[in-house]
């Protein structure tokens, strides 16, 4: 599937844009998942075709390579003293 790729998050970076129906954006390790997104595709499973685009050669399942904020730490767990 093809999809125009219409910004960059960089890590630690705030995402500015929103991925609609159609659309990606890069976003690189660590930084926070912009509005709209549902699912990672490794840049491995793609290919630039030129002219902004991408292909997704090997999708992945909704969901896939998502974390929720804090969800690398169980209840209870005391993170800061």
């Amino acid at each position: 599937m093809k999809r125009l790729v219409t910004g960059v998050i960089a890590a630690g970076a705030m995402p500015e844009g929103e991925v609609t129906s159609g659309t990606a954006i890069k976003i690189m390790t660590g930084a926070p998942m912009p509005a709209g997104a549902d699912t990672v595709v490794k840049v491995e499973d793609t290919q630039d075709i030129g002219g902004g685009r991408v292909l997704i050669v090997d999708g992945a399942p909704r969901g896939t390579a998502i974390r929720a904020a804090g969800s690398d730490v169980s209840d209870g767990t005391v993170v800061m003293r």
